[in-house]
């Protein structure tokens, strides 16, 4: 099943973190399933709530260029970055919406400024890295060592940047909510999802 196939459902990559590294192979594919569903242009909204606003210029450069290198070559790429006041005008213009990791709380506060994000995104894919997870019902903030609770758009609870001396984290997001299941990403990792 594809976004093509079925224009309601939204695609979900959820990647576990370090997307930075352009020479990983996973990395590599995950930013050509980024715009891979896209048939003659994609619309790409960067976002990037969840990083201090001076670090925007050097993620998006990273950020455009991989994707731009990963894409079918007849594809035609228009990027944009998010910006809270205009945020549901350009989730409306999007295709692809990349969000980039960083400060879980910071991104999730600007994120709820938009209300309805089920009616905003069937047919669009969500890239998401890290703290970009979000999307999820509840996230764990590793930085800090606790979880916080996400959109909810996908029932998953998500824990990026896993490492197997981890595992008492795991154990702990594993308790919350017990009937919600878990998705465990380490770096570079990443999983699709449809719905």
């Amino acid at each position: 099943m594809s976004v093509k196939e079925n224009p309601q459902l939204t695609k979900y990559i959820l990647h576990g973190g370090c997307t930075s590294k352009s020479k990983n192979k996973d990395n590599i594919n995950f930013f050509k399933e980024t715009t891979k569903d896209c048939k003659r242009k994609a619309n790409v909204l960067l976002i990037y709530f969840a990083d201090y606003r001076r670090t925007w210029e050097k993620h998006y450069k990273y950020d455009s260029k991989m994707i731009s290198k990963m894409k079918k070559k007849s594809l035609k790429v228009e990027f944009q970055i998010a910006e809270v006041k205009t945020l549901r005008e350009q989730i409306k213009w999007a295709d692809v919406i990349y969000i980039r990791g960083g400060h879980t709380r910071m991104l999730v506060k600007k994120l709820l400024t938009v209300k309805n994000w089920k009616t905003l995104i069937p047919g669009k894919t969500i890239a998401a890295s890290s703290a970009g997870t979000v999307f999820s019902r509840y996230v764990y903030f590793h930085t800090e060592g606790e979880i916080v609770k996400g959109l909810g758009l996908l029932n998953l609870k998500v824990m990026c940047h896993y490492e197997p001396t981890q595992i008492y984290k795991v154990k702990k997001l594993a308790d919350v909510n017990g009937s919600i299941p878990l998705l465990v990403l380490p770096n570079y990792k990443y999983q699709i999802f449809y719905k």
